[in-house]
């Protein structure tokens, strides 16, 4: 009795609380509590998101500042290795200052070092360096001089002496010493420059000769103080960055800095101070810093977190310095903190405007179903039917929720919008639009607001110029299709609601939404909508869908195994709960799948580390996923992943671990297939002898595959870096503008090009193939031993083609049939043809008849191998029509067995029958010439014998003349051959005195005047009083021969002229003499020969005036050791001039 008055007292209690509160309350606690909620899910995400964006901003701008330093550092290095090459290949003489310094002028206008020089083992110097912000030469000419500094032009010429110092000994400079004391390329240590204050380091390379002598040593000087403005640019504005040596030395510094009088640094940012001091508090605790290694890390500084990335960065020359990042979590909360308030702001506004719109839609509902339920069912509290009219109440009120749900209303314009309604439609941020649809498609905007310039970054009257072009050009291409489709759709009177994302000429993605409604006016359908920026709410939404799918994926047992597991500290295990999804995946019941055969199941391997692993993550409450083999109850092996997630229960003394499988065993063999894939491409690729490299246009090294088929530039480090950095800037710029070739063609560019590495000369093929709009493949393949081949083979064909050429003797090449294929010149002289009409003869057509039979045998004995060569004298005939006499020596040149060529030697040997001419001739006059004399002697001392003059004393005076002058005549003949062979052997000594040239021309007058009067002849003589230094002897004996043969040729009653005329020059004054006759002249083909001995004009000479053709060439000889020459002028039937020249002193003149 008690309990029913107790139930009526409080539904009396309830009643008299009004309907709307009740209804309002659990609504807004529902909504508060999802508020509340999406607000902790958001700030739990910023939180990770920031801690994740502090570590990967740190790590960004260390490794953005390993690069830059890298690229700055190296190409100092590269520089020096550059010289070190071009020096040890002889184009730049380091012996030559000046051409060495305009060399490294260059190089230093074009990188950015604070100098760059080269010192001498013995102590000379040049270099090159900035005086005043200007390029100057230094340069040390020669050991202990003074250092002379020079001007330069806008070339890097020399212009002026600008100024002396006194000479820097450069072998005590630090770079110079420490280079030699390595003998190998390094860094010096940093160092503080006296002049500036600034810090700066030295990149030395010794140079050492072919026998490994030091020649000098390269250095390039490069100041740091580039590398702190570099750290400045960082866009870390509360944030530091900074490098330090090994010994602690500060390097560089992010913050701006000013140098004192006593070049002491003094930070400007006082605020930074602590930060600094706590970082280098933080790297005390490693004591040594040379054994701290790369690291990150957050510390609490300044009361607020700040991440730490410590990075090592180390080189092959000897650099060993620390990168040292830090970043205040402050800068990285700056917006989110304005994020997080905007976010509080609106989800309270949304809260109370939902809130608001809960309860008046409560009263808007009950109050029409106050009125279905009956006054006196109420008053008499009969509330069996008041439950029924609740039942009423509720069916109702839900089809009042799904009509308003369905109901849509836009705005529509007036026809004609007046001035304060176009007003506020302009300051409104959403795109307001009144537009007609054609059906095609085209939409045709009456009006726009100015928002639509902000929405795709151009103004709207560029935008209403072509509005349907701009729409789907910044338009995400996956959208487009769905637009169309949807304005296809609302051709029919239909709504329009679309949401698509749009990409502004800026690269800023946005998410709009459009709805809009159509209104029929005259026939047309105008549509008035507006288009949302809904970015924000879009970010929002995939952030609350990240997190849905991830909760949803937890209580989804398709394809996914759950379960609950107790971990202990002593590293057992238990299962609380196992989801059904663990038979599809194990192949097990739940009921079936205990912890202990779990563990049996899977390979020993992978059971100890996903046990290591898991229980270290767990202990640390720290999510973890392991991957594992299991075997399955049919025995199958499968791969699974588990993800682990934990916390510890203090009450029950474990940590409660929700584990989450997955099958990954199509991964897994994809993975395994693709790595198997990938090793055989790799394999294929580094079997290959050729460099590959992916490139942009730029020059930038994307990916390398080298190759140690040759040696190159290129290494895997190389990514990253320039083409200019790494090859010579022809190679490079030739690189560079094949591959805009390429890029711009789309077409293979293929060239070849030469490269010295390490002093070897390289020939390279290159292939450049486009793969990108902006990048290219390049395959580099080494064809120096096919190219040194070529020259080789070149080499041959070069020398088999000179030595052919410049045979001593007639070479040619004849085919098969008889045609010549290739001669030389030699043959060319031999037969008089030149190579052309020679190249289209055959052999026969210059052969002489009578030896034509012959050479045809052996040719055909060739042929059939009878024979392998032949040899034969021939004769040919020539172009002018003589015979020339020629020995021949063929072979034939035979590929498989088929005749190619014939190889035709000839030699020409017509010298041998002129030698055997002239033989013949100097026997005859040799004979004559001897049987003579001795004939007229015989007979003389015959009739002395015989006493026929014994009576006759007269008569034996004159016959004993006869005997004596032929006797003499025969000396004379000796005289000349011995005279002749002492000439040509110089054991002739020629004695030299000062003689007078009238007695010179009265001796030789005085030994012709006899022949002369004998013959008739008269001779006239003309010189000048002078005296000259010869062998008087000598030059008498030229006189006379010179003389008597002008009277012998000499008609009688004729005359002879002799003179000697002074000739003065300032280089070689000397005289002339010439002797003049009126005889019947020399052919010209003989006017060279007649000073050879034994030659003569005519063979009849001999016995008509005798003589044996040793005169002329006893006075060549003559005049030639005198230093002079001598030479003929003749015209048949009028008479020769014979001439001879004599030097003589200055002094003499």
């Amino acid at each position: 009795m008690k309990s029913s008055d107790s139930l009526h007292h409080r539904h009396r209690y309830l009643a008299k609380i009004p309907l709307g509160i009740l209804l309002s309350v659990p609504f807004l606690l529902q909504l508060l509590g999802a508020t509340g909620l999406v607000g902790y899910l958001i700030y739990r995400s910023e939180q990770q998101a920031i801690h994740k964006l502090g570590n990967q901003l740190v790590n960004e701008v260390g490794e953005q500042i390993y690069h830059q330093l890298d690229h700055y550092l190296q190409t100092a290095q590269i520089v020096n290795h550059r010289n070190l090459t071009v020096i040890h290949d002889g184009l730049l003489d380091i012996q030559d200052f000046e051409q060495t310094g305009h060399y490294f002028w260059h190089q230093f206008n074009t990188y950015d070092f604070n100098s760059i020089q080269f010192a001498r083992a013995d102590g000379s110097y040049v270099g090159v360096s900035y005086q005043d912000q200007i390029p100057v030469i230094s340069e040390v000419p020669q050991p202990h001089h003074k250092q002379f500094v020079y001007s330069t032009n806008l070339q890097g010429f020399r212009t002026h002496l600008q100024q002396t110092t006194a000479n820097l000994n450069v072998l005590d400079a630090t770079w110079y010493r420490d280079a030699v004391a390595a003998k190998q390329p390094i860094w010096t240590s940093v160092y503080t420059r006296d002049s500036s204050h600034q810090k700066a380091v030295t990149a030395s390379t010794p140079v050492y000769d072919s026998q490994g002598s030091l020649l000098g040593v390269l250095s390039i000087d490069l100041n740091l103080k580039q590398i702190s403005r570099f750290l400045q640019q960082l866009e870390i504005e509360s944030g530091r960055a900074i490098i330090l040596a090994r010994s602690g030395l500060l390097i560089a510094d992010s913050n701006s800095t000013e140098m004192t009088a006593q070049g002491e640094q003094r930070h400007r940012a006082t605020d930074m101070e602590p930060l600094l001091r706590s970082i280098k508090t933080h790297l005390a605790r490693f004591g040594n810093l040379n054994q701290l290694a790369q690291y990150s890390t957050r510390l609490a500084i300044a009361e607020q977190l700040t991440y730490i990335r410590v990075l090592p960065y180390q080189d092959a020359y000897g650099l060993d310095w620390l990168i040292i990042v830090a970043i205040p979590e402050s800068e990285l909360m700056e917006n989110v903190r304005v994020n997080q308030q905007q976010t509080l702001l609106w989800c309270g506004l949304i809260v109370l405007l939902v809130a608001a719109l809960g309860i008046v839609t409560v009263h808007w509902t009950i109050n029409p179903a106050r009125r279905l339920v009956p006054v006196d069912a109420i008053a008499q509290r009969r509330f069996r039917h008041l439950a029924f009219t609740n039942e009423v109440l509720t069916a109702q009120l839900v089809n009042a929720w799904r009509h308003i749900a369905q109901f849509n209303v836009a705005p529509t314009l007036p026809e004609q919008p007046t001035l304060p309604i176009l007003q506020n439609l302009e300051s409104l941020p959403e795109i307001i639009y009144s537009a007609t649809i054609e059906p095609d498609g085209l939409m045709h905007f009456e009006y726009i607001n100015q928002a639509a310039a902000n929405f795709y970054e151009i103004s709207v009257a560029e935008f209403l110029a072509q509005p349907n072009r701009i729409i789907l050009m910044q338009m995400h291409p996956e959208d487009r299709a769905g637009y169309l489709a949807q304005v296809a759709q609302s051709t029919q009177i239909a709504a329009f609601s679309y949401e698509w994302r749009s990409i502004t000429p800026s690269g800023k993605l946005k998410w709009l939404r459009t709805s809009s409604q159509p209104e029929q006016r005259t026939g047309d359908i105008y549509w008035h909508g507006v288009i949302f920026d809904i970015s924000d709410r879009k970010q929002h939404e995939q952030e609350l869908q990240a997190s849905q799918a991830q909760l949803n994926d937890i209580f989804n047992w398709v394809g996914v195994s759950i379960a609950r597991l107790r971990f202990y500290p002593d590293q057992t295990f238990e299962a609380d709960y196992c989801s059904a999804g663990c038979e599809a995946m194990f192949g097990y019941t739940p009921e079936e799948l205990t912890a202990q055969l779990w563990a049996s199941r899977i390979p020993p391997e992978d059971l100890q580390a996903s046990m290591e692993q898991g229980f270290a993550a767990i202990c640390q409450e720290q999510p973890v996923t392991n991957e594992y083999r299991f075997r399955r109850k049919d025995g199958s092996l499968r791969w699974i992943a588990d993800t682990l997630t934990s916390r510890w229960d203090e009450a029950k003394g474990c940590w409660i671990v929700t584990a989450v499988g997955v099958d990954i065993t199509d991964r897994k063999n994809f993975e395994t297939a693709l790595h198997q894939s990938e090793a055989l491409n790799r394999a294929i690729l580094n079997a290959l002898p050729d460099l590959i490299i992916r490139m942009h246009q730029d020059g930038t090294y994307l990916d390398v595959k080298p190759t140690t088929g040759f040696p190159v530039l290129t290494s895997p480090n190389s990514i990253g870096t320039n083409i200019c950095d790494l090859l010579p800037p022809e190679v490079a710029q030739q690189r560079l503008a094949v591959a805009s070739v390429a890029l711009s063609t789309k077409q293979m560019q293929v060239y070849e090009f030469p490269l010295i590495v390490n002093g070897q000369s390289l020939w390279q093929e290159a292939r450049v193939m486009p793969l990108t709009t902006d990048e290219v493949l390049v395959v580099i393949r080494d064809l120096t031993e096919r190219n040194q081949a070529e020259q080789a083979l070149h080499a041959s064909e070069q020398r088999f083609r000179q030595a052919f050429n410049d045979a001593p003797i007639g070479m040619a090449l004849v085919s098969p049939t008889g045609h010549f294929l290739k001669v030389n010149r030699v043959l060319c002289e031999i037969v008089g043809y030149t190579d052309k009409e020679l190249l289209t003869l055959t052999y026969e057509d210059i052969t002489h008849p009578d030896d034509r039979q012959a050479d045809t045998e052996n040719v055909q004995q060739l042929l059939t191998g009878e024979i392998s060569c032949y040899e034969m004298e021939k004769r040919y005939i020539r172009k002018q029509g003589d015979v020339v006499q020629a020995l021949l020596n063929v072979s034939l040149v035979k590929v498989a067995q088929q005749p190619l060529y014939f190889v035709a030697q000839v030699l020409n040997i017509s010298d041998r029958y002129e030698i055997d001419r002239i033989k013949d001739e100097f026997i005859a006059i040799v004979s004559h010439e001897l049987r003579t004399p001795l004939t007229a002697i015989r007979g003389a001392l015959g009739l002395l014998a015989a006493g026929v003059l014994d009576d006759e004393p007269l008569q034996v005076k004159e016959v004993l003349e006869i005997a004596l002058n032929n006797s003499d005549h025969l000396v004379r003949l000796l005289d000349d051959l011995l005279n002749l062979k002492r000439l040509e052997s110089g054991t002739l000594p020629l004695i030299v005195e000062t003689r007078r040239v009238a007695d010179l021309i009265k001796q030789a007058i005085a030994y012709t005047t006899t022949i002369a009067d004998e013959a008739n002849v008269k001779i006239s003589t003309r010189f000048p009083t002078i005296e000259i230094q010869v062998a008087g002897d000598a030059i008498v004996q030229t006189l006379t021969n010179l003389l008597s043969n002008a009277i012998k040729f000499s008609p009688a009653g004729s005359t002879v002229w002799l003179s000697a005329e002074l000739k003065e020059s300032k280089s070689a004054p000397h005289i002339l003499f010439a002797v003049q006759d009126r005889g019947r002249g020399i052919p010209a083909d003989k006017l060279e020969t007649i000073f050879q001995p034994f030659q003569q004009v005519d063979i009849s000479d001999a016995q008509q005036k005798r003589g044996i053709g040793l005169g002329l060439a006893i006075c060549k000889r003559i005049v030639e050791q005198h230093g002079g020459q001598i030479w003929v002028n003749s015209e048949l039937g009028k008479g020769s001039i014979f001439y001879f020249t004599l030097p003589i002193a200055q002094q003499d003149v």
